[in-house]
């Protein structure tokens, strides 16, 4: 009995501790653990704290983790950790479905590599293929691609992995969707048996468990519930603006929500105290907090913000995990993060708590729209509405709700000077009021008559062009031009052409081209049977 207390005791501790387990924990390199100090990670989420030591050791993973959970530094710290920089050849391959997910993983790998030089390129269809080979002659050792870029390289013998020590496969659910699995194996049957491999996919179909099998050996498994990253209690929306008009729609925002507690989230330091110093010169109470701040002073910052000292908290994505606030409405995304995973830690700041829901909004601008961001509600399996830009009708009338009542306010506590008086009897005879108050009250007042500034704030293409659920059916007629251009020396008999984005046409098997993931890159392919 004594023995069976014993044995639950230690599992309720493995569960408390599941989570909770600090980066300074590890035993890591300290280049390593300098970046992830300036990077703010405090403590590892759920697939981190699992998949980290495990593939530290050297042993093949499959990871069922969704985008959101921090897999992509569950993969990238352990391939740091243990490459040999005194290599000059390429050690580790990843691969990635589409060019977004792959430059994400580059810009991970450079943050984390920030004081070990590391060499880690991306290969991708869209761009020219000789740009690239000139890259991999410079001897990196980390090479992320999407699967058709890839094959190419190969096949032109530009990209050698007969010495690869290290095999990451992220996100291989949609790899399966988009038809590549039949290169993703090619790719490994060129790859040393030795080496160690990482497989992370959001679900485990048959498919993915055979290759699986075939590609890993003895792999420890980790399955990570989609809820520790699911955001059910925020209400996503999103606004297309025009770059030089995103200040003004902010400042618009902030009119309508007065007395919220909210987060404005810039992707750099310098966007932060643009921000910042906006706001503090509107007269708004408002905090900042980033990378360049001192750590005491970004906690008494976080303190202040957490009792009501100010109202809106101006932040880099040092913040946007690890710190619990309870209260806050609203996050404004200014810009979209770097990374794709930060957007889910942004947006959880909200609803937290008591909070029945949360809220964010993001502003983007239309060619970011349809770059990057379109691929979020798919990415993220979650539903972004489309949000207008506040119309003047909407600001008038708050505007003038808001004056009147400070006028009035201002009116009944102050004393108005002699001088002031005599003057305004003065021109109240030579004047009518209702001309004279409005002359004075446009001096003092000017947002009132930009009608046309805040009209234009927006793109001009309107609200109707695309669908509210913001999937990016909808509109965007030239989405589809240059789609079918074939990188030269990229044919395989039998099989099809190959398009520079790595997608295959003719042959015995075809695939759809309306519901490209990227420009010029990848498509997601369905079979005809």
């Amino acid at each position: 009995m004594n023995e069976d207390k014993t044995i639950l005791f230690i599992l309720i501790k493995v569960q408390k501790k599941r989570g909770s387990m600090n980066y300074d924990e590890l035993e890591i390199k300290s280049e390593i653990a300098k970046a992830i100090n300036d990077i703010g990670f405090v403590k590892m989420t759920e697939i981190q704290e699992q998949a980290i030591p495990v593939a530290m050791n050297g042993q093949d993973v499959l990871g069922q983790a969704q985008t959101g959970t921090g897999k992509t530094a569950a993969f990238v710290i352990p391939v740091l950790e243990r490459l040999d920089l005194s290599k000059p050849n390429v050690q580790c391959l990843m691969l990635a479905p589409t060019r977004e997910l792959a430059i994400q993983i580059t810009a991970e790998i450079n943050k984390l590599a920030k004081y070990m030089k590391v060499n880690a390129i991306t290969v991708y269809g869209g761009e020219p293929i000789d740009r690239q080979m000139r890259l991999l002659r410079q001897n990196p050792q980390i090479v992320v691609g999407t699967p058709g870029r890839v094959m190419d390289l190969i096949n032109r013998k530009k990209l050698k992995l007969h010495e690869v020590d290290f095999f990451v496969l992220d996100e291989v659910d949609e790899m399966l969707n988009m038809g590549f699995l039949d290169d993703v194996e090619i790719i490994a049957k060129g790859m040393p048996k030795h080496k160690q491999t990482l497989l992370f996919s959001a679900t485990l179909p048959d498919r993915i468990k055979k290759i699986a099998s075939d590609f890993l050996v003895d792999p420890k498994i980790i399955k990570v519930d989609a809820k520790s990253m699911t955001v059910d209690k925020v209400k996503q929306f999103y606004i297309e603006v025009k770059n030089k008009s995103k200040m003004q729609v902010l400042e618009n925002l902030l009119l309508l929500r007065q007395g919220q507690k909210i987060i404005i989230f810039g992707q750099t330091r310098r966007s932060c105290d643009e921000i910042y110093d906006f706001l503090k010169e509107k007269k708004y109470r408002a905090g900042k907090i980033h990378g360049d701040i001192a750590q005491n002073q970004r906690t008494e910052t976080i303190n202040q913000f957490r009792n009501n000292k100010f109202d809106i908290l101006v932040a880099s994505d040092v913040v946007a995990r690890g710190i619990d606030i309870d209260g806050i409405e609203l996050v404004i995304n200014y810009e979209l993060p770097q990374d794709m995973e930060y957007y889910i830690h942004r947006i959880g700041r909200t609803g937290r708590g008591d909070a029945k829901q949360g809220e964010s909004i993001t502003l983007v601008s239309p060619a970011v729209y349809q770059k990057e961001f379109r691929h979020y509600p798919k990415r993220l399996k979650c539903d972004i509405e489309l949000m207008q830009a506040p119309s003047f009708k909407e600001m008038k009338e708050l505007l003038v709700t808001k004056y009147y009542a400070d006028i009035e306010s201002n009116m009944a506590s102050s004393s108005i000077k002699e001088i002031y008086l005599e003057l305004g009897s003065q021109m109240a005879d030579k004047y009518p009021a209702e001309l004279l108050t409005s002359y004075l009250l446009s001096k003092l007042y000017p947002e009132l008559g930009a009608e046309r500034k805040i009209d234009d704030q927006s793109s001009s293409r309107g609200g109707n062009h695309r669908k509210r659920s913001g999937n990016g059916n909808g509109g965007g007629d030239n989405r589809n031009r240059n789609r079918n251009r074939n990188d030269q020396g990229g044919n395989r008999g039998g099989r099809g052409s190959r398009s520079e984005d790595g997608n295959r046409s003719g042959g015995k098997k075809h695939y759809g081209s309306d519901r490209r993931r990227s420009e010029g890159s990848q498509t997601r392919t369905r079979r005809t049977k």
